[in-house]
């Protein structure tokens, strides 16, 4: 009798598991599992179809990001570190452009884990359903995750807008190492509701195993007692202009934090790299650095340092455009090198420099790089197709070596 009532449990079991989803099918989480601002867990895919792609797109995302109006009170979206026996989602051919079915992807950024021995990439991610006019404020930060920084797997979503009342969206941030620790920080830009509203900056720290806290606010541009320090410094905090001031960016170099900004340079604002110093929690702004660049390029992008056959230097991303709505777009955009001083000013590269000039070729439909950090075999830059590419636009490049860049030019 006991093992009748064993074959009888066990076939229970079996009868309850769906079959086996055949290859190229989509296995689907049911919408009503996802709570606002939250992401349901990877969905386990061999392959997604071109047909299926649309129709997934929605689960890929909490509301948020579905096609319907973007509500910014979401919960902040936190995602655990996979394992190798993860699901793969969608997972994508060698140096094949990195895509997600049904949204756009532009700025994204990431770090190389090599306790575990995984690439970690992040992007801004919004619904191609969405204007690409309004795609920078309704966004959300992305996570994919690799063996090897060629195939890519979905590990969901990881920050939504509306985690704090000055973060009514979500932009560009890039990761950091913490020395002795095994763990990482994160930081990202934030945004206030409307044109002219003020910027502010995040920190995130993981433990070990790869689990994220909240997000902690180290500067906010509508802080009074910060706008007379920053003023004092000699920033310009005002978007007057049209172009994007300040408090975006951010990279962290040792105790030094980074970030775009604008400042006062005898009775002209100029482009600047912002800087702050962290020690034990504290924050600390310092006067701003002004890179040595024609007065007719009006802004600068994704200042960060990147250590080349031993020398520290800074790349950045300039142009001659604003990026707010209604801003003229820009017409050229260069990534530049500059020479960072031990006082920590920042030089041009001498001539013959074979940095010197070294640029994103924007034939290619390419704007801007950020790092991936600590990558095992030197600096991988990672960029992004724009509206303008052969390519499918708003898909992300695969990592890219200096040496890849300098055959493009």
């Amino acid at each position: 009798m006991l093992k009748l009532s064993s074959v009888l449990v066990l076939c229970c079991v079996f009868a309850a598991v769906p079959p086996r989803a055949a290859r190229g099918a989509v296995i689907r989480v049911p919408a009503s599992g996802a709570h606002a601002g939250l992401a349901p867990a990877p969905r386990a895919v061999e392959a997604v179809s071109a047909s299926a792609s649309a129709a997934m797109a929605p689960s890929f995302f909490a509301p948020s990001l579905a096609p319907a109006p973007l509500p910014l009170t979401a919960a902040a979206v936190f995602a655990p570190a996979p394992s190798r026996a993860s699901v793969r989602l969608a997972a994508q051919p060698a140096l094949a452009d990195l895509e997600l079915p049904g949204h756009r992807l532009w700025d994204n950024w990431g770090y190389y884990d090599a306790s575990k021995r995984v690439y970690h990439r992040f992007a801004l991610a919004s619904a191609r359903e969405l204007s690409e006019a309004v795609m920078d404020h309704s966004s959300r930060i992305h996570h994919f995750t690799s063996f090897d920084g060629r195939r890519w797997e979905d590990a969901g979503a990881f920050l939504s807008p509306g985690f704090a009342p000055q973060a009514d969206a979500v932009w560009s941030g890039s990761a950091y190492r913490a020395p002795g620790h095994g763990s990482w920080r994160m930081y990202v830009s934030a945004r206030r509701r409307g044109l002219g509203a003020a910027q502010s900056l995040w920190e995130l720290k993981s433990t070990p195993s790869g689990r994220w806290g909240r997000p902690r606010l180290l500067m906010d541009a509508a802080d009074p007692a910060f706008r007379v320090r920053a003023e004092t410094l000699g920033y310009h905090l005002g978007e007057d202009d049209g172009i994007i001031s300040a408090l975006r960016d951010p990279f962290r170099d040792g105790d030094i934090l980074y970030f775009a900004a604008k400042g006062v340079r005898g009775d002209a604002v100029r482009p600047a790299v912002g800087r702050a110093r962290m020690v034990r929690g504290r924050v600390e702004l310092l006067p701003p650095l002004f890179p040595p660049i024609p007065a007719s390029w009006t802004q600068i992008e994704l200042p960060q340092v990147v250590v080349v056959d031993g020398r520290r230097l800074m790349m950045m991303a300039v142009s001659n455009g604003g990026r707010l709505l209604g801003a003229p777009a820009a017409s050229r955009t260069g990534q530049l090198f500059f020479r960072l001083a031990d006082d920590g000013t920042l030089e041009r590269l001498p001539r013959g420099d074979n940095l010197r000039g070294l640029r994103l070729p924007r034939r290619s439909g390419l704007y801007t790089a950020n790092q991936l950090r600590d990558a095992p075999d030197g600096p991988l830059l990672l960029s992004f197709h724009t509206a303008s590419s052969k390519r499918k636009p708003f898909t992300l490049t695969p990592p890219l070596t200096l040496s890849d860049l300098r055959k493009q030019q």
